[in-house]
């Protein structure tokens, strides 16, 4: 996956990474939406993230499957793996790139700080 704003992509990451391991950060991220991150594809997952922990639902991946679609969850298993911690760049077969999104993500940052 390619980010137009590699900084705040790579901060959203780093967002569903520790929802994944801890889905009760998704208290410290009140007011917080998908609209806000720069990657449309990381807001989309952090909306469905939010939307299962508020039904009591699964936020583990393997639940997230069925509403993701195999690229997307590919490019997720990496996000919470350790090379997509340590910002190695995964090998997909899908070279994805993402509208420009202008100041999109500046928002969600002052969120992440606090989680991270």
């Amino acid at each position: 996956m390619r980010y137009d704003n590699i900084r705040s992509a790579r901060a959203e990451e780093g967002v569903l990474r520790l929802i994944l391991l801890d889905s009760s950060l998704l208290e410290e991220t009140e007011g917080l939406t998908g609209s806000e991150f720069s990657s449309p594809l990381l807001g989309r997952i952090f909306d469905l993230l939010r939307s299962r922990a508020a039904e009591g639902l699964s936020t583990q991946l393997p639940a997230l499957a069925g509403a993701l679609e195999p690229e997307e969850m590919a490019h997720l298993a990496w996000v919470a793996s350790p090379a997509g911690k340590s910002g190695q760049q995964p090998q997909s077969p899908w070279p994805t790139t993402s509208p420009s999104s202008g100041r999109r993500g500046c928002a969600a940052a002052g969120q992440m700080r606090k989680l991270c």
